[in-house]
């Protein structure tokens, strides 16, 4: 079984965490569908121009999961050269980034 971690960005806290628990259950779905383990669910409020902190720490986690599987790829960041910065890390520790709309 392929494990994987589930990466969820939101630019800032809704009301009523309603958005995050959508993009949380689309993804969630989404893995099961593929018959992935889910390890962890990273979640984070932050403005997705630059990278969040978590992904630096989900780089570190590389010993425990195969894929980071995310809704969009702008939740990694809106900014491309950064985003393929990510991706070539993740790349570097045999992690993929997969995103479930493409």
């Amino acid at each position: 079984m392929v494990r994987v971690m589930i990466y969820c960005r939101l630019p800032r806290l809704d009301d009523n965490g309603e958005n995050m628990r959508s993009q949380l259950q689309e993804v969630r779905e989404y893995c099961k569908a593929q018959g992935y383990e889910i390890v962890e669910e990273v979640t984070e409020y932050h403005n997705n121009r630059t990278i969040g902190s978590n992904l630096l720490w989900i780089v570190s986690q590389h010993d425990r999961i195969a894929a980071v599987v995310v809704n969009d790829m702008s939740v990694i960041c809106k900014a491309e050269k950064e985003r393929e910065l990510f991706e070539k890390l993740l790349n570097e520790v045999d992690v993929r980034l997969e995103c479930i709309h493409r």
